[in-house]
Parts: C-alpha cells; structure tokens; sequence
C-alpha cells in the first residue's frame, strides 16, 4: 500500500540568498513605471480614434473591434509566464489601454 509524504515539515527552510544590487533596483523601478504607464499612453493615443471609429464603422463593429483589443490585451498580460514577461506585460497594457481609449 503506498505512503503518503508528511506534509506538515517542521524543518525549516531557510530563505534564499537573493540579494538586490542598486543597478537591479534601477531597472526593476524602470520596467513597473514602463507597465504602468503604457496603459494611459494607449488610452490617450486611441482617444483620438474612438470616434472616427465609430462614425466609420457603425456602434456595433467599433464596440467588437474594442472587444478584440481587450482580448489581444489580456492574452498577452496572461502568456506573459511563458514569454519574456516584462515585454508582454508593457504591451499588453498598452493594448488594454488602446481598447479602454477607444470606449
């Protein structure tokens, strides 16, 4: 009959040696200020098309073209684990930006 391992370890693990250099504090400030950002640059740069949009299209297909720019959004936030993640991150919140300027 098989065991089942103890889940209740009382040894403790000791932390891991992760030390923070100032370049790495640098660049990890820089790509969280780039992620946050990229979400009101592209709202503000589709603001300016989200009626030309409309008129061109009608209400119904600009609303699905916003749709799809939400989606592309959130799938590349999502694969960012399977990808170069701060890339994926910055765009997909530039493209969620882009589909919440066009609304």
């Amino acid at each position: 009959m098989p065991r089942t391992p103890n889940l209740m370890n009382s040894t403790p693990t000791p932390p891991p040696d992760e030390e923070l250099v100032e370049e790495d504090s640098g660049l990890i400030t820089m790509l969280w200020s780039l992620s946050v950002s990229s979400f009101a640059i592209g709202g503000m740069i589709a603001s300016f098309f989200g009626g030309w949009l409309g008129d061109q299209l009608g209400r119904i297909k600009a609303m699905l073209i916003a749709n799809i720019l939400s989606l592309a959004g959130a799938l590349l936030m999502g694969f960012s684990k399977m990808g170069p993640s701060h890339i994926l991150i910055i765009s997909g919140r530039a493209v969620s930006g882009l589909y919440c300027g066009c609304l």
